[in-house]
């Protein structure tokens, strides 16, 4: 008997996240993820112990390795880092547009509680640094939820046919009205 190969964690979950993008927690068999890592369920099982910590962990590693939000970090703060964020975000990963997390927001009703706890910390972690890169001013919490909620709505629509310029185009008129509302 041959013996199995040896695959990482790390890849397990790259490998399904793409799954789970498509189709949901929900939508997503079993047989697919076994297709997808070429791993047969009871050593998915073994390792993960359900489909759902395994949808749980693949949340985990986006998270960890998304790279749009690491932009809203860089020094100094402030209205560029929001715009270069808000421009690579719905189209930062390769196989897909939108972002992994926000599209598991349309399943919240049979998350598991762990999972919308990640896409709760998520949503939070990225209003409070998009606030951090907002010129002082009252509002900025508003503006936050304000710029997220847009985001949401980009990424949402590039699953279908966000098109990169005019995607950029709607982000210089939200950012310039913003802007001059900031000022007055």
């Amino acid at each position: 008997m041959a013996r199995p190969r040896k695959i990482s964690n790390e890849d397990v979950l790259s490998r399904v996240i793409p799954v789970f993008w498509k189709n949901g927690l929900a939508g997503t068999s079993l047989g697919q993820l076994e297709e997808a890592t070429d791993i047969n369920r009871s050593s998915l099982y073994a390792t993960f112990c359900s489909k759902e910590q395994l949808f749980v962990s693949a949340l985990e590693h986006y998270v960890s390795s998304a790279p749009a939000q690491f932009l809203l970090q860089k020094q100094p703060y402030g209205w560029q880092n929001i715009e270069q964020f808000l421009l690579a975000a719905p189209f930062n990963n390769p196989a897909f547009n939108g972002c992994f997390i926000i599209n598991s927001t349309r399943e919240v009703a049979v998350l598991p509680a762990a999972a919308l706890e990640i896409v709760r910390d998520f949503r939070g972690a990225v209003i409070e640094q998009i606030r951090m890169n907002i010129p002082v001013q009252k509002n900025a919490g508003v503006m936050a939820e304000i710029i997220w909620s847009f985001l949401v709505e980009a990424c949402l629509e590039a699953n279908d046919r966000l098109e990169p310029q005019g995607w950029q185009a709607r982000v210089t008129a939200l950012l310039g009205f913003i802007r001059s509302s900031d000022s007055q």
